[in-house]
């Protein structure tokens, strides 16, 4: 089975199963067996009984996925400032926003709906490599991130647009994406993902309009304002593009490996 490419799981309680404990992916022994097949096992059932294994497994799925959706959040932070910073440094420009600025950002868009989803029952089925599933959720919305601020940072230099201002419209912008992607994250939505997108969005409309002064957002002009709305309409079809890209890495990937494959086996029939 493991050489078909399948994840294998071994239980066993004997001196016998050790051999097969070892080789298998995830390995389970009973407490009541032999010390040997209990000490190279990955989980033990303290009370000898495989009726714990739908908890345990429930339980898994639910960290693993929820962890996933989390990750993805915070991972676009870290994708569109790495980037950025490059841009700014590389072409001389100021950076675009300030912590303050994030702060709220990043706790209505990151960190409570992080916290809230990975305490989230969640029973489906994992599926894929975790990293890989991080990076394709997290990268369409960091790029989206770079894109659209790297556009209101030439706007602003070529229509003069005061920095503070500027900086305004690049805290909307990634709140805009972070939206956007936590959207994303709660598809498909059920009660509790419902009242937690709208609260966020509710809370960060709030805080726009009773403490601008504290986050550091200016009142934008009618220039700022054009431009704010601009890119804003931009930010789900250029998300929308680049899921559907990223989507198509590994069917381009497979097909290469097939056609490898392919030209291969011919090689060596001809050989």
């Amino acid at each position: 089975l493991k050489n078909a490419g399948h994840p294998v799981a071994m239980t066993g309680d004997g001196v016998n199963d050790v051999l097969a404990l070892k080789e298998a992916d995830c390995s389970i022994a009973m407490a009541s067996g032999s010390d040997v097949a209990s000490q190279v096992s990955q989980l033990v059932l303290l009370n000898s009984d495989f009726s714990a294994m739908p908890a345990v497994v429930a339980e898994g799925r639910r960290v693993i996925n929820n962890i996933e959706r989390s990750a993805a959040l915070f991972l676009v932070k870290n994708i569109f400032s790495f980037f950025l910073a490059w841009i700014t440094i590389i072409g001389t420009l100021a950076y675009p926003v300030t912590p303050a600025q994030l702060s709220l950002i990043n706790a209505l868009t990151i960190g409570i709906p992080s916290f809230i989803l990975a305490l989230e029952p969640n029973t489906n089925i994992v599926r894929g490599k975790f990293l890989r599933n991080v990076l394709y959720r997290a990268a369409p919305a960091g790029i989206t991130d770079i894109l659209v601020i790297f556009g209101t940072m030439l706007f602003s230099v070529a229509f003069s647009i005061p920095q503070d201002e500027t900086s305004t419209i690049a805290a909307l912008l990634i709140a805009v994406v972070g939206f956007v992607m936590l959207y994303r994250v709660c598809i498909p939505f059920n009660r509790i993902r419902k009242l937690l997108f709208a609260s966020m969005l509710v809370l960060f409309i709030a805080g726009l309009a009773f403490a601008a002064p504290l986050f550091s957002m200016e009142r934008l002009s009618f220039g700022g304002t054009l431009v704010f709305i601009v890119f804003a309409l931009l930010v789900y079809p250029i998300n929308h593009a680049v899921t559907r890209a990223f989507a198509e890495i590994p069917k381009k990937v497979r097909r290469l490996i097939r056609i490898m494959t392919v030209k291969i086996r011919k090689s060596k029939l001809l050989s």
